[in-house]
C-alpha cells in the first residue's frame, strides 16, 4: 500500500500546517484469485476490504490490476463462459467507488 502526504495552511486552526494523508490500494488481482482457490473462492466484499485496508485514511483510489483469462483462436465453451465470467467481474469491479481496473494482456512464453 502506497502512502502520500501533502500540507496545507488551515487557517480555522491558527494557520498552522496540518498533514493530509490520501492513500492509494493496489491489489494484484492473480494474486488473490489464487489465495482464494484456498478458501474454496470466498465471496470478497472489494469496496469493504479497500477501505479497512486504508484504515481511515481518505481513499485516493483502488488500483485493480488483472489480464482476462487465456482463449485460443476457437475457444471452447469452457474457455468463452471464463472469460465472460471475469469480463462481468472487472464490470462490476469498475463500479465501486474509487476503483479503477489496471487490465493487462496474458502473453505465452515459450
Amino acid at each position: 500500500m502506497a502512502e502520500w502526504s501533502c500540507q496545507f495552511s488551515a487557517s480555522s486552526i491558527g494557520g498552522r500546517v496540518v498533514p493530509v494523508v490520501r492513500v492509494a490500494v493496489f491489489l494484484d488481482g492473480g494474486y488473490l484469485d489464487n489465495v482464494l482457490l484456498n478458501f474454496q473462492r470466498a465471496k470478497v466484499d472489494y469496496g469493504a476490504m479497500v477501505q479497512d485496508m486504508a484504515n481511515g485514511r481518505d481513499l485516493l483510489r483502488a488500483y485493480y490490476y488483472h489480464c482476462l483469462p487465456y482463449q485460443s483462436a476457437t475457444p471452447t465453451q469452457e474457455e468463452r463462459e471464463e472469460f465472460a465470467k471475469k469480463e462481468r467481474f472487472f464490470r462490476a469491479i469498475s463500479r465501486l467507488n474509487s476503483f479503477a481496473i489496471r487490465q493487462g494482456k496474458l502473453a505465452w512464453h515459450q
